[in-house]
């Protein structure tokens, strides 16, 4: 096998998106299966908190990036191996801008009532999240978030239902992009031994990084577009199909 390291996505690609999603049994023998054949690891913007049970059923060993791309971890004993922090005397600019648009706020994966006092929230922080913003309003927070110097603004899906998205704000060097070229250099292996497979527009970066590129089934147009193979969806073990029928092809 030429390929040395997996990056995958969480929710979308392993797990339902939402906060109590779960690899199915399917996936989680399909990883264990891999362990110690090749190394696994997963690129999210989840915290800690919320992808801790993820991590402990599939048994990962190798380094993860979490918060959107402003931290890497040690998914064992959750130590931080490198982070990037919002650029300085921004979280309360942040936090007024959001608070227009949303009604909670996650700040270092804890999650905050945005007409808190300012004096509650935390002064430094590696992202900040802006929860269930309106469709029809993210433009306009987009917009006034990104003339701050220095961030990174991304759009996902959120886990509110209805018409809604969420704001990821991470510092300019915290993408996903960024934080997965640092971890194939903790990995050591080279970017042309790496797969990713994602499924979201936040997904993008990861393909940037990586030698061969998997879309789900279920993932965005523009990710199908760049993808080197297609898989099946998340509802039908798109990953696990390709483990086990594809990986030992390429």
């Amino acid at each position: 096998m030429k390929y040395k390291a997996i990056i995958f996505d969480l929710d979308g690609t392993v797990v339902p998106s939402r906060p109590e999603g779960m690899p199915s049994e399917e996936v989680i023998e399909s990883v264990h299966k891999l362990q110690g054949k090749i190394k696994l690891s997963f690129a999210t913007g989840r915290s800690i908190y919320t992808c801790r049970d993820i991590e402990k059923v599939l048994g990962l060993t190798d380094p993860c990036v979490i918060n959107g791309g402003s931290q890497i971890v040690n998914p064992k004993t959750e130590e931080v191996l490198w982070e990037q922090d919002l650029p300085d005397n921004v979280i309360e600019q942040l936090i007024n801008i959001s608070s227009e648009f949303s009604e909670k706020l996650i700040i270092n994966g804890i999650i905050f009532e945005s007409k808190a006092h300012i004096s509650e929230f935390p002064k430094i922080a590696n992202i900040l999240c802006a929860l269930g913003v309106r469709k029809d309003n993210t433009d306009f927070l987009v917009e006034k978030l990104t003339k701050i110097p220095d961030l990174a603004v991304h759009i996902l899906p959120s886990w509110i239902e209805g018409d809604y998205w969420d704001i990821h704000i991470t510092h300019k060097l915290a993408t996903k992009k960024y934080a997965i070229e640092k971890l194939i250099e903790i990995l050591g292996v080279k970017k042309e031994e790496v797969i990713g497979i994602g499924d979201g527009n936040n997904d993008m970066p990861l393909f940037e990084s990586v030698g061969y590129k998997v879309a789900m089934g279920n993932a965005v147009d523009v990710l199908k577009n760049a993808a080197d193979y297609i898989t099946d969806t998340l509802e039908n073990n798109g990953f696990v199909k390709f483990i086990e029928e594809k990986l030992p092809t390429i």
